[in-house]
């Protein structure tokens, strides 16, 4: 009788802690991802603005409005390695590469 209870104990508190684990897991996966799709929009409107295809009027004001942080390159491209490094991807180009990638060359 006694190992039957703890039995059907140990299975209720093993579905329990299952369900909070998986639980915490998906809310970490869900924020993970809505901050990557975050630093996405931000990095594409000044990508927009680096590399114009002549965007006009309030198309360009947009861009601009969007990319209001991005005023000192260096800045910029230190915010975009750690949003990198925040979303997981740690391998990938240096500085240098990414400063030319985004922002394209200073010559």
């Amino acid at each position: 009788m006694t190992t039957a209870i703890l039995s059907i104990f140990g299975v209720i508190i093993g579905a329990s802690l299952q369900y909070v684990f998986t639980r915490y897991l998906e809310n970490q996966r869900h924020r993970r991802e809505l901050r990557t799709q975050a630093y996405l929009d931000y990095l594409n409107s000044v990508n927009g603005l680096a590399h114009p295809n002549e965007p006009q009027g309030s198309q360009q004001r947009d861009l601009f409005a969007k990319a209001a942080d991005a005023k000192q390159r260096a800045a910029f491209v230190a915010m975009v390695a750690a949003m990198r490094k925040d979303s997981g991807n740690t391998a990938g180009p240096g500085i240098e590469d990414m400063d030319t990638v985004l922002l394209g060359s200073r010559d």
